[in-house]
C-alpha cells in the first residue's frame, strides 16, 4: 500500500524505498563465521556496503570449531562499530519448525541477552536456522524487533550452485520488479554452502555498489523498518497560502522503528527555489526532473515546502 496524494497541482507520495531507488537488497551471513569478519567485511567495507551478520552465542569465540572457526565477541564488536548489523541467529542454531516454545524462547532470550551485554546492542532483526519457523515461532522471535527473514535467495556455491551469471540474473530481476531482495550467504572457504570461486562474491559486491544510485544496499533493519514505516505511516497534506502542509502521522513503535522516510513531491512551479522545513530543521531536497525528493522524520512535526526569493538551499528546475 501506497500513500499518493493530491494537493491541487501537488502530488505527495511516500517512495518505495530509501533516496526513491528502484529497489533494496540486504546482504546476510549466517553462523556468525569468523570468515564473516576476517574475508566478508573487508570487503563489504571496500565498497561502502552494509552487512548483516546473524550470530549464535553459543558458538562465538569458538575458533577450533571442526565445522567453520566463529567470530570472537570483540571481532562482533568491531562490526557494530563498523556500520554492520549483528543480530539473532538464535543461541545455539536448533530448527526451531520442531522446537517447543519454552525451548524458542530460551533460544531467543539467551541470545539477545549475550548480545546486549557483549556488543551493546539490541538485535532488531532475527534470522531463522534452516529457514524454518511456525506462526507462533515467528511472532516469539519478532517481538520488539523490526522483523525476521522470511524468504531469501542463497548466495554460495556448493549447495546452490551460483554462478556470477545466475546472481547476475538475480540483481537485475530485482531491480525490474522492484523488490527488496534479501540474500543470505554462509560460509566461504568453510562451513555451508560455501565458495569454489568466491571471487564470484567479491565481483558481486563492486557490481551492487556501482548500482547503489538504483539499488539501496543495507541492513536488514533498516530496509525492513522502511517498509513497514512506508506502509503504515498517514500524511495529511495541505495549501496553505503558497505553501504545502505535510503532516506525518504514524503509531509504530519509534525506538524500534526509526528511519526516515522518503517523499515524493511533484506539481511545483519549475525554476523556483523552494526552502523545506521541519520544525526548526531545514530539509534538504534532491531534484529529479518532475519532481524532488525530501526525507523526513514521519513521528516529526509538520514538513512545510515554500517557494523563496533570494535564498539558496532546495532548487527545483
Amino acid at each position: 500500500m501506497f500513500i499518493v496524494i493530491s494537493a491541487g497541482a501537488q502530488t505527495v507520495n511516500v517512495a518505495r524505498y530509501l533516496g526513491d531507488r528502484q529497489c533494496a537488497v540486504s546482504l546476510t551471513f549466517d553462523d556468525g563465521m569468523q570468515e564473516h569478519y576476517t574475508l566478508v567485511a573487508p570487503h563489504l567495507d571496500r565498497y561502502g556496503l552494509k552487512g548483516t551478520f546473524g550470530i549464535n552465542g553459543k558458538y562465538i569465540g569458538d575458533i577450533d570449531d571442526h565445522y567453520s572457526p566463529r567470530m570472537t565477541w570483540e571481532e562482533c564488536r568491531s562490526l557494530a562499530a563498523g556500520g554492520h548489523e549483528t543480530c539473532s541467529h538464535t543461541w545455539s542454531h536448533p530448527n526451531l519448525y520442531y522446537t517447543g516454545m519454552d525451548s524458542v524462547i530460551m533460544e531467543i532470550e539467551k541470545n539477545d541477552s549475550a548480545i546486549i551485554k557483549e556488543i551493546g546492542i539490541k538485535p532488531m532483526s532475527f534470522l531463522y536456522p534452516f529457514n524454518a519457523y511456525t506462526a507462533a515461532v515467528k511472532t516469539a522471535c519478532e517481538k520488539g524487533r523490526t522483523g525476521s527473514r522470511t524468504y531469501q535467495f542463497a548466495l554460495g556455491q556448493r549447495n546452490s550452485g551460483c554462478t556470477l551469471q545466475s546472481v547476475r540474473k538475480w540483481l537485475r530481476d530485482v531491480i525490474d520488479n522492484r523488490e527488496w531482495g534479501v540474500a543470505m550467504t554462509h560460509g566461504i572457504y568453510t562451513g555451508w554452502d560455501q565458495w569454489d570461486e568466491p571471487w564470484i562474491l567479491w565481483q558481486f559486491f563492486c557490481e551492487l555498489a556501482e548500482q547503489q544510485d538504483s539499488v539501496w544496499v543495507d541492513t536488514f533493519s533498516h530496509v525492513q523498518a522502511y517498509v513497514k514505516e512506508r506502509d503504515a505511516v498517514h500524511l495529511d497534506v495541505n495549501i496553505v497560502g503558497e505553501n504545502i502542509e505535510i503532516s506525518p502521522s504514524l503509531g509504530l513503535d519509534s525506538t524500534v522503528f526509526n528511519m526516515p522516510l522518503t517523499l515524493n513531491i511533484s506539481g511545483l512551479n519549475k525554476g523556483s527555489n523552494i526552502k523545506v522545513v521541519q520544525g526548526r530543521q531545514v530539509l534538504m531536497a534532491v531534484s529529479r526532473g518532475d519532481y524532488f525528493t525530501v526525507d523526513i522524520d514521519p513521528y516529526g512535526e509538520k514538513v512545510i515546502i515554500s517557494y523563496c526569493l533570494g535564498e539558496e538551499n532546495n532548487f527545483f528546475d
